[in-house]
């Protein structure tokens, strides 16, 4: 069970959140052009082939891709998740630890709610 479904899991027991009616936005995050791995994570991806890219010679990961299959696979409908298109190392606004390499990390923030 990944985080996303266990996230989901328990909304439903602690809200009763319905999955068919849940609208997901997937914020500002690293694109599949600057994540590369190293063969070892990337088997950590097995389950997502078509998420981890082979290029000149390297591996790189599509987390948006993964985030948003993970979503379908628990029941959220795929027209009601919104992906930013916005990637992290390319925009200078936000935060990136493979581009600014910190001393120390930033936070990053996720936004849960429940409307009745």
């Amino acid at each position: 069970m990944n985080i996303i479904d266990k996230a989901l899991t328990l909304a439903q027991k602690v809200f009763g959140l319905d999955t068919n009616s849940t609208i997901v936005g997937i914020g500002p995050g690293i694109c599949s052009r600057h994540f590369e791995v190293k063969e070892g994570v990337a088997r950590e991806f097995k389950d997502y082939p078509e998420s981890v890219i082979r290029r000149d010679g390297k591996l790189f990961v599509d987390l948006k891709a993964i985030t948003k299959k993970q979503l379908v696979e628990a029941g959220v409908k795929e027209d009601n998740i919104e992906i930013s298109p916005i990637c992290t190392f390319e925009d200078i606004n936000y935060f990136s630890f493979r581009r600014d390499k910190p001393k120390y990390v930033e936070a990053m923030v996720a936004i849960i709610g429940v409307r009745s």
